[in-house]
């Protein structure tokens, strides 16, 4: 793309900016991005806002720039660090699936019984309901290197993945 560099790289996508930018092109291969692009997550300050954009007469996805995350602790307000704590819990205590597609069940259940509060809970489930257009084979993991902090505040970016979709991708 002329006038972007790469900036970061992962299993779904490639991401572009330059210096003058206050936001990332997103290659389009991510259906969680999707679903976030379409409106089917919940409206959330936890979630990126992601839109389509035509570049070059191609389709990409535009959403503002964060700077990368190695570290939490000292970087998130305190209300957003608990709350990242329990989804670290749950991500943690996750057990092994032998089926991909009860994943979505073993979810449901984990963040349903969580010690997330109410409101934290409808919006995980709600998210996970949004990623279920796709499959019932969504995960969900979370580290430093798929959020990003905003001002304190936690941004879920890349906390859930279609299973499917990345084996797919890892064969290629």
């Amino acid at each position: 793309m002329k006038g972007f560099k790469l900036i970061g790289t992962g299993l779904f996508s490639n991401v572009y900016s330059n210096d003058t930018l206050d936001y990332v092109i997103i290659t389009k291969n991510d259906y969680i991005k999707e679903a976030i692009a379409v409106n089917w997550f919940p409206e959330s300050r936890y979630f990126p806002k992601i839109e389509e954009l035509k570049v070059d007469n191609e389709y990409f996805w535009k959403m503002k720039k964060y700077n990368k995350t190695k570290k939490v602790k000292g970087l998130l307000n305190d209300d957003d660090y608990k709350f990242y704590q329990e989804l670290r819990k749950i991500f943690k205590n996750k057990p092994i699936i032998k089926n991909e597609y009860d994943s979505f069940n073993v979810l449901y259940t984990l963040f349903s019984e969580s010690s997330l509060t109410d409101d934290q809970k409808e919006l995980m489930l709600n998210a996970l309901s949004a990623c279920s257009n796709y499959g019932s084979d969504v995960d969900f993991e979370i580290s430093p290197r798929n959020i990003f902090i905003d001002s304190g505040r936690l941004i879920l970016a890349d906390c859930f993945y279609i299973i499917s979709q990345a084996e797919e991708i890892r064969k290629k």
